[in-house]
């Protein structure tokens, strides 16, 4: 087999979306068909090693549920359990401003989420909308003082 860019060639096949309130678009695609419409929550995602694009149907069910809740109700302190590539955690971010803790088991999930915070404008000058963290579920430091704070 011949050597292959699978990350270009996965660029290629990960057009733009949109799932309720939210417009997932990669870097690559930040003309035409990649300008979010008005009144979207616009999510930059590239291909990278962590999951959660929203063509999958349970990210995308994710999203849609965030939708819903977001018609009517309003969260101080979302959290994003495996969070992944933190494309739920950058909507909750887009959708109510609050500040969004973001944990997983991987490593490489949390780094990719931190990234795609910052590359997506989720981290404010002055304090953290996103706040990456490793760690072991509930159990995990920063997860449990978020929940003592809300």
């Amino acid at each position: 087999m011949p050597p292959t860019d699978w990350l270009a060639e996965n660029r290629i096949d990960f057009p733009p979306r949109r799932i309720g309130r939210y417009f997932i678009h990669g870097s690559h695609d930040s003309q035409g068909e990649g300008a979010p419409p008005a009144g979207s929550v616009a999510i930059t995602l590239d291909a990278g090693a962590a999951f959660g694009s929203g063509e999958h149907p349970s990210t995308a069910g994710c999203l849609m549920a965030l939708d819903r809740l977001a018609r009517g109700r309003s969260f101080r302190r979302p959290l994003d359990m495996g969070c992944g590539s933190g494309i739920l955690t950058l909507a909750m971010a887009g959708t109510w401003k609050a500040p969004v803790v973001a944990c997983d088991i991987d490593l490489e999930a949390v780094r990719v989420t931190a990234r795609n915070a910052k590359n997506n404008g989720r981290i404010t000058d002055g304090g953290r909308r996103v706040r990456a963290v490793h760690g072991p579920g509930y159990r995990t430091p920063a997860v449990r003082t978020a929940a003592l704070s809300a």
